[in-house]
């Protein structure tokens, strides 16, 4: 762990627009329970909230009520304890595992609870740190924003309507989508938000969304996992055509899987001439760009990668839908 990590996150989103200063009391018993790295963004940011609200360090007593609602009763192992890390300004959580290092996304609109398992693996504290960095930093304001049913981004909209959210509020669309709601802004209202998430849990058929189901949401049924099938990208349950790929030339590329791991640092092969976000919007990357670096270990909960240009003094990064994206097996590689 070094200062710049604990640097990197204002240095993402600015400084925070609220915080809440964490004292020593409060630190202590979660000594030895979360990654260091987390304790060091606490003791420099507090609870703190950034870009105007949409994006927020946790307290997590106050959501532990919510994760407790949320993960009771799943299939989920029963020895791990499971404590809010961050959350955005509707209320999606990213939840840490204290036993293994594994992830859970809880989007309580949706009634999805991602789990991403990484119970197979023995963490030392620099895993852990690393874990707990990719967990943070692969959020942005296009993955952590939600899309109104115009397609259309939805919190500077809402922000303007509702004004900011606090600590302990959300936006919370009335009536609840599993209610017959829609995502609009003038449906947004600013909740509690713990109560509201408890509210959800009850409302809703909690889901368990592992990266295979994440997989068949994105792009549909696939049997071939290698093959370039006529695919699509979802948006929250809203299909987008997407154009079908070209394949790269060279038999040593394959696809990205959802399942991949390990990714980070990867040499990767742009399946398309017009690479796209998880909501179909362009990827940020400059015109012919053919091959770019992945720079997380394993494919978001919502299916993107965050990738950078390879070669440029300053390199330029975008998100990418990983199915958009091809990878040599490691052998090909070496």
């Amino acid at each position: 762990m070094t200062h710049d990590e604990v640097a990197e996150l204002a240095e993402k989103w600015g400084p925070p627009t609220h915080s809440a200063p964490v004292h020593g009391s409060r630190l202590a018993p979660f000594a030895g329970v979360v990654p260091e790295l987390l304790l060091a963004y606490w003791r420099r940011y507090g609870f703190a909230g950034f870009g105007n609200g949409l994006f927020w360090l946790c307290d997590p007593e106050v959501w532990q009520p919510a994760v407790d609602a949320w993960t009771n009763g799943l299939a989920l192992p029963e020895e791990e304890r499971w404590i809010a890390v961050s959350r955005s300004a509707f209320g999606d959580l990213q939840v840490w595992g204290q036993q293994t290092g594994s992830r859970l996304t809880i989007s309580a609109q949706y009634g999805w609870v991602i789990h991403t398992d990484r119970s197979d693996r023995v963490l030392t504290d620099d895993g852990r740190n690393d874990r707990l960095y990719a967990m943070l930093m692969c959020q942005d304001r296009r993955s952590v924003d939600l899309h109104g049913t115009d397609k259309k981004p939805l919190f500077d909209r809402v922000l303007a309507l509702r004004g900011p959210v606090g600590p302990d509020t959300i936006y919370g669309f009335v009536p609840a989508l599993g209610l017959g709601g829609a995502l609009r802004p003038d449906r947004a209202e600013i909740v509690d938000g713990p109560v509201h998430l408890e509210l959800l849990a009850e409302l809703s058929e909690r889901r368990i969304v592992d990266e295979e189901d994440l997989l068949h949401m994105w792009i549909g049924p696939v049997t071939d996992p290698g093959a370039a099938d006529d695919r699509t990208a979802t948006e929250h349950h809203q299909r987008v055509p997407v154009e079908q790929p070209a394949r790269p030339t060279s038999t040593e590329w394959r696809p990205v899987r959802a399942t991949d791991t390990g990714l980070n640092g990867r040499a990767a092969h742009l399946l398309t001439s017009e690479p796209t976000d998880d909501a179909g919007w362009p990827a940020d990357l400059p015109a012919g760009v053919t091959e770019v670096v992945i720079v997380e270990d394993a494919v978001s909960p919502t299916a993107t990668l965050k990738v950078r240009t390879n070669g440029d003094a300053a390199p330029t990064t975008a998100w990418v839908r990983f199915d958009q994206l091809a990878i040599r097996d490691e052998a090909a590689e070496g």
